[in-house]
Parts: structure tokens; C-alpha cells; sequence
């Protein structure tokens, strides 16, 4: 057995990143790791060598250390490691000076007036150069009800360094901005503005594949989000930036990539970025231990600076956090999952937070899997029928076509809706999944044994079945209702 090191013969290891975002590993010559943290990590270690894993993003970079006996703290100071960005700030793998002096100067440029009181600065750009399309290619903004109000291709756009920008000027509210990718199909992310203040999205272009075609088109799961003052644009050697930028990473991978005691400074810093703050708020729900009141302090400084952001209102809706503030609604969707799943937990509880009808109830019947943003696919044609059923309804409803499943109708149900999935809605094969599972969705193999639960332990289990669906409780009982309408007009 390998004697103990007495705490005479320790080193202290003093490994600082260069982002208060970035993470850090210690590894010691055995493959174990013996520490780690967010921005610092301070460790009493043998004298040996050891290997310093640094993470930002998904960049990873590794550094070998010696440590020798010594009195003194052994420092070790990490670069900045060059991660990708849908925003061309400094010191990223995407920086481009051409992007980035294009993105200034159309951010300040004179906006389109399509409405009054805030704006919206959207640029798309491609850092590879592709005989593909235009990286702005299909790439406009819509109001909710899906109208199209302007193109980036209507902007200002040069195809030899492939960039587009567009600026303008809009009432303050929440927004599509949706990309076209032919047989990829079309999807969307929503964007909110607030009066006073100018949002700026950040595009990269990226490959899509279907049926073994490349399509090159604007990534919307990798964009960027800033906020920013009107008049004050944008500036890709802001301080904020990327730090801003590290916050939404951590989002988007579900990492808790600040330090408790950084995540205070910054959510207590000078708002000349909101988004940073809001970020930071949600990155604080991934914390061993939420302080409640700070967030309560943030979110009423942000609802003061900014208005009624939804990201901001969802943050209401997290666990422990004291009851919401009557009335309180959300007809449009969030920005950011995590303000959706916030949303949609709470509504299966307060059913009337998400209006039945609204566009946020519609959405959730095609959602697609992304982090840190709400995207979802945008069908040919949205045709949704309304629905008055209760979710207390759409529980009942399910215990009777779970129970024509148990009586010998699972395969045909399976049948029905294997042969014509293009007649049902994600969400829609998504509650027969949940409820009446691989009996339905999936035809028996003559040789499998799965025994159907009982009726009692179905009925039982079904509202919590349904709580498990990433959906608000309006949209599950509109879905249930034509699911069930459905096959029964099939069979």
C-alpha cells in the first residue's frame, strides 16, 4: 500500500482559467481526477505530474504539470481557448474582422420601421467558404401569426464574405425567425424585444442532411442572443461578450459553468447586457442551492429594465420560489427551453398559465429536440381545431383507449398509426407512447410475453403519464382530444 502523504510534503496547485466560465479538471498520474472546478481550482497535491483539463464549450484542451517540492503554491494560468461562436467576437475559431466590423456597422445603421419602440439586429454569416447558398438564404422574421415581415436578404448582405445583416425597428413583443431549408423543412425560433432596447441574434450557417443531400443553411440551435441599449449596437471587444456567450454554452449543454460566487457578480452587474443576467438566472436553477432571494432581487430589476420578458416570468415558475403573481399568462413562448419546461411543468398544475388556443399551446405539437432555444418545425400549413376539453377530460379519454388496448385492439391501434404517422403530431404519437406504450406504438412480436397492466393500475398511473410529456396541460388535452377523434374515425 503507498504510504500517505503527510500535509507537510503537499504543494499547493493553483490552476486559474481564463474565463470565469471555463471548467477545470486535475488528473494525476493514475487517471483519477482529484479535483475540479469552474474558473479556479485550488488543491494540496503530492509534488508528480499532472494533467489540467480545461472545457469551454465543447473545446477541450489539455496541459501536462509538473509539480516540485516547494513552500510556495505551485500557479498555473490558462489561455483563452478558442471555441466557436455564432458571434464574431475576438479570440473564438469563428472570429472573422470581416464579420465583425460588418456586425457594428449595420447594428448602428438607420433600421426599417415595421413597428415602434424597440429593435431587432439579425446576422447571419458563414465562415467556410461553399458554392452552396447565401448563408441569409431563407432566413426572415414573422410575426406570431406567422405573417412575414422581412428577409435578411433584404438587408445588407455581401456574398464574397458571406454575410447578412438586417436592422429594424418593431413594436416590443416576441417575434418568428424562422429559416427556410427546402428538404429539410422549415423551423423557428422566437425572439422577444423590449422597448428601449435593441436584440441581437447571432446566425452561423451550417450542413443539414436529408434522404443523403446536403443542405448548407442558417443553424438556429447554435444562435447567439445579446441585448443591448438602442444607439449602443454592437461590439465584438465587448467584456460582456463573451462571457455572455460562455453563459448561453452552459445553457445549451446543461452545465453549471459559473461559480455560485461569479454567477452573484454578474448577476448583480450593470445591465448593459440583459441577456447576460438572464442567462444567468436560469444557469443558477442548475446550482446545488438557488438563493431565492438574489433571483427575486435580478428578476425585478430585469422586469424594471426590460418589461415583461417571458424568460424573466418563467423564472417565477421554478421550484421553491414563492407563489407566482396572480394573472399571470404566457400566450407566447419563451426564448429558452428551460423557460418552456419551467412553463410547462407548472401549467400541468395551473392549468390556465398557458391560454388554450394561444401560441404557445400550439407550438408544442412539433418541438424539436435543441438546447439552450425553443425551436420547433413550421408545417405547411398549421391547421389546428379548437378544442374545449379539460385536462381532467383528456384523462378519462385515455383510460377508455387504454382500455380497447387491454381488450385486444393494440395492434390495430399500433397499425393505424405506424401506416399513417404523417396523420399524427409529434405530440400527438408522443401521448400514445406514454400512455398506452409499445403495445400501441410497436407490433408485438408473436414470441413476446409483454403482459398489459391492469385496468386499475392503468388509470392509476395515467395523469402521471401524462405529466412526463414536454407539453402544458391546454396542449396535451387539445392533443389527446384529436388523438382519440383520430382513430376513431380510422377504425
Amino acid at each position: 500500500m503507498r504510504p500517505r502523504q503527510s500535509s507537510e510534503e503537499l504543494v499547493e496547485l493553483d490552476v486559474r482559467a481564463a474565463d470565469v466560465a471555463t471548467e477545470i479538471f486535475v488528473i494525476d498520474a493514475q487517471f483519477r481526477r482529484i479535483a475540479q472546478g469552474v474558473g479556479r481550482v485550488n488543491k494540496k497535491v503530492a509534488p508528480g505530474i499532472y494533467k489540467v483539463r480545461y472545457r469551454t464549450g465543447e473545446k477541450l484542451h489539455d496541459e501536462l504539470v509538473e509539480v516540485a517540492p516547494s513552500n510556495e503554491p505551485h500557479r498555473v494560468r490558462g489561455d483563452p481557448l478558442m471555441f466557436r461562436s455564432a458571434v464574431p467576437i475576438e479570440h473564438t475559431e469563428t472570429s472573422r474582422t470581416g464579420h465583425a466590423k460588418a456586425a457594428e456597422r449595420i447594428s448602428l445603421s438607420r433600421p426599417t420601421s415595421l413597428g415602434s419602440g424597440s429593435q431587432l439586429f439579425v446576422f447571419c454569416r458563414d465562415t467556410e467558404r461553399s458554392d452552396s447558398h447565401e448563408p441569409w438564404t431563407g432566413v426572415g422574421i414573422h410575426q406570431m401569426d406567422g405573417e412575414r415581415l422581412i428577409d435578411i436578404s433584404e438587408g445588407d448582405t455581401e456574398s464574397e464574405l458571406r454575410y447578412g445583416g438586417v436592422q429594424v425597428e418593431l413594436d416590443p413583443g416576441t417575434y418568428r425567425l424562422r429559416v427556410e431549408t427546402g428538404r429539410v423543412g422549415d423551423y423557428e425560433m422566437f425572439v422577444t424585444t423590449s422597448g428601449g432596447w435593441q436584440t441581437q441574434v447571432f446566425i452561423l450557417a451550417d450542413d443539414f442532411w436529408a434522404d443523403g443531400n446536403k443542405v448548407r443553411r442558417a443553424s438556429l440551435r447554435d444562435a447567439a442572443v445579446f441585448m443591448k441599449r438602442e444607439g449602443d449596437g454592437f461590439s465584438a471587444d465587448s467584456e460582456q461578450a463573451r462571457l455572455t456567450e460562455l453563459a448561453r454554452q452552459g445553457l445549451e449543454s446543461g452545465r453549471s459553468v459559473i461559480r455560485a460566487s461569479d454567477l452573484r457578480d454578474m448577476l448583480w452587474a450593470k445591465y448593459d447586457n440583459p441577456m447576460v443576467a438572464i442567462y444567468g438566472a436560469h444557469l443558477m436553477l442548475l446550482q446545488p442551492r438557488i438563493d431565492h432571494k438574489l433571483l427575486e432581487t435580478v428578476m425585478h430589476n430585469l422586469k424594471n429594465l426590460i418589461g415583461p420578458h417571458p424568460d424573466v416570468l418563467a423564472l417565477h415558475l421554478r421550484p421553491g420560489a414563492p407563489t407566482p403573481p396572480p394573472g399571470l399568462q404566457f400566450a407566447e413562448p419563451p426564448m429558452l427551453r428551460d423557460s418552456w419546461d419551467l412553463i410547462s411543468r407548472a401549467s400541468l398544475r395551473r392549468h390556465a398559465l398557458v391560454p388554450s388556443g394561444s401560441a404557445t399551446d400550439r407550438v408544442a405539437d412539433r418541438l424539436l429536440s435543441s438546447r439552450p432555444w425553443l425551436l420547433h418545425r413550421v408545417e405547411d400549413a398549421e391547421v389546428f381545431e379548437d378544442a374545449d376539453v379539460s385536462f381532467a377530460e383528456a384523462t378519462r379519454m385515455i383510460d377508455t383507449l387504454m382500455s380497447r388496448a387491454e381488450e385486444g385492439e393494440a395492434e390495430s391501434l399500433a397499425e393505424l398509426i405506424i401506416s399513417q404517422p404523417e396523420s399524427f403530431s409529434p405530440l400527438e404519437q408522443s401521448i400514445a407512447s406514454v400512455t398506452i406504450g409499445s403495445a400501441l406504438l410497436n407490433v408485438k412480436d408473436e414470441t413476446d410475453q409483454v403482459q398489459a397492466p391492469t385496468k386499475r393500475e392503468s388509470s392509476s398511473s395515467i395523469g402521471k403519464l401524462l405529466r412526463s410529456l414536454d407539453a402544458p396541460a391546454t396542449s396535451i388535452a387539445r392533443s389527446t382530444d384529436s388523438l382519440v377523434k383520430k382513430l376513431e374515425t380510422f377504425s
